[in-house]
């Protein structure tokens, strides 16, 4: 099967919310003709000889659609490959986010051998898709069968829509057809136990760790006791997490993603429920009874996945949050779990706890299926700006992406962008 899309549609649409082309269907069923040419437009019927042809089918579902022997199906093609063992894949994962936003959509592809791909993903009005949960999934995209070949691109013509802004893809998926940035995510794996894992990391890190020996000697010599929980059910320590979150981002100029009533509910929901394969974890520091630092991470069965972080800066002195990270990933082992995701970013400290990395793609997928004249205007200036002009073009476009992703209403968008001005300014 080509990869590119070079194919050609038919559309058959099913709904009595919306007529026509419009995404906000209920269901919209379109039929992926594979051929040698790329359309104009979309939505246009093209023949072909019927022996060149690979059919498709691909559907745009809410989740309220899903029965249960479609559910199962997909839960088993997630399960039945490595790859997807992240958190973010998880079925359960994209129902909880549809249950606050009622823009989640399912594209379900099949071909005649059966099930070949899922994606979970945002469908806004414009035909325009984020990533699940975005801005706080790290990783996204199709999970796709096993020696298949669909390419994002292609999954996303084939629903009729018309691209994505991706952040966090897996390059095997996307083929650096869509001239992505690379990034590097660290991977933390303690295969013989976490006390082998610290004398590997600081025979490559020996000043990193010879500070924080000094730091652990210093906190038993200040405080008469040290606390570290790795499973905090405190609804106290959740709380103090999420505003001294809040805090930093108003202080760094970072939009305030924790703010918008999803993501609390969001994030609620991860702390208090249990799935077979999900669920959230909040891991705590204390001295002498008060919080030093704190770190809500989302888990598979397999993978603890970094995600929210913060420490107390009347305890800097004593690398509170370097301390609990490696806690956590010292006791992946004792947990269940194989390896710890450290996450993608520029921050220098990562490299101390990482094993390996596995590359990350930033993305704009684009079909024929709509057009954003801005958007491509934008990008192109960004590619072949001077350096710093540039700089300043892609700081200004992953802001707006963030605000954007995390704020659904117009006035939250609106106040977003404001403050970011204002800040400039």
């Amino acid at each position: 099967m080509p990869s590119k899309a070079a194919l050609a549609w038919t559309l058959a649409a099913s709904s009595t919310e919306s007529p026509g082309f419009g995404l906000t269907l209920r269901k919209c069923k379109v039929r992926l003709l594979w051929m040698g040419a790329v359309p104009a437009f979309c939505g246009a019927q093209f023949m072909a000889d019927a022996s060149l042809l690979n059919m498709v089918n691909v559907e745009c579902l809410r989740f309220d659609a899903l029965n249960d022997q479609v559910r199962a199906e997909l839960v088993q093609l997630r399960d039945g490959q490595d790859i997807y063992d992240n958190p973010f894949f998880d079925l359960d994962f994209a129902e909880l986010v549809a249950s606050v936003r009622s823009d989640t959509r399912l594209l379900i592809a099949n071909d005649d051998e059966g099930l070949l791909g899922v994606w979970a993903l945002h469908v806004r009005p414009n035909k325009w898709t984020r990533p699940i949960a975005a801005p706080f999934s790290d990783w996204h995209g199709p999970i796709i069968r096993a020696g298949a070949d669909l390419s994002p691109e292609d999954f996303l013509a084939g629903a009729g829509l018309a691209g994505m802004t991706a952040t966090g893809l897996q390059p095997t998926q996307l083929s650096g057809q869509c001239g992505g940035e690379l990034s590097a995510c660290g991977i933390a794996e303690t295969p013989n136990g976490g006390d082998a894992y610290r004398a590997e990391m600081k025979g490559l890190h020996s000043k990193h760790f010879k500070n924080l020996r000094r730091a652990e000697r210093m906190i038993a010599r200040d405080f008469e006791h040290s606390e570290l929980t790795l499973d905090d059910t405190s609804l106290e320590a959740f709380e103090w997490l999420m505003t001294l979150k809040q805090e930093q981002y108003t202080k760094t100029g970072k939009h305030n993603v924790l703010k918008p009533d999803w993501v609390q509910v969001m994030m609620e929901t991860l702390r208090t429920k249990r799935y077979p394969r999900l669920r959230g974890r909040l891991s705590t520091l204390r001295l002498d009874g008060k919080l030093a630092a704190a770190e809500f991470d989302i888990l598979s069965d397999k993978v603890v996945h970094g995600w929210i972080t913060a420490y107390s800066q009347d305890y800097a002195k004593y690398s509170p949050g370097h301390l609990l990270m490696l806690a956590v990933i010292c006791n992946l082992s004792e947990t269940g779990h194989v390896s710890c995701d450290i996450g993608t970013g520029d921050q220098a400290y990562k490299t101390y706890y990482e094993s390996h990395q596995r590359p990350s793609e930033r993305a704009i997928i684009q079909t024929p299926c709509g057009m954003r004249p801005l958007a491509s205007t934008w990008s192109f200036v960004e590619s072949n700006a001077p350096a710093r002009l540039a700089g300043v073009m892609t700081r200004m476009r992953r802001r707006s992406d963030q605000i954007v992703s995390a704020e659904l209403d117009l006035g939250g968008r609106v106040k977003g962008f404001c403050s970011a001005l204002m800040r400039k300014a």
